[in-house]
């Protein structure tokens, strides 16, 4: 402990590091961090939260400003991409074998 923070670790290099950026947790792979000023955070990799997509996913043709202020889709060229990985992404968390622990 000292005045950045509390880091705790183990013989087998798993950390536990509270600081002022927030929380971070790593097993010497892996690293998830919780931070309060950017959000969750897998290997350098933002976390979205499923209730985002759902809404981006329902709203797509109205997202964004354009000249005026008026709503403007999503450009056309990003939906199919977006839709394919969005149906990809319910499908794989419906199977059985999709494990969320």
């Amino acid at each position: 402990m000292d005045s950045n923070g509390i880091t705790l670790e183990d013989g087998n290099g798993n950390k536990l590091i509270s600081s002022s950026n927030g929380w971070s947790l790593s097993d010497g792979t892996n690293t998830i961090t919780l931070n309060p000023n950017s959000g969750v955070e897998i290997n350098n990799q933002y976390v979205v939260l499923k209730s985002f997509l759902d809404w981006l996913y329902k709203y797509q043709s109205s997202i964004g400003l354009g000249n005026l202020s008026a709503p403007v889709p999503i450009h056309p060229s990003a939906l199919p991409d977006f839709n394919t990985n969005y149906q990809a992404t319910n499908s794989a968390k419906n199977s059985k074998d999709f494990k969320s622990d």
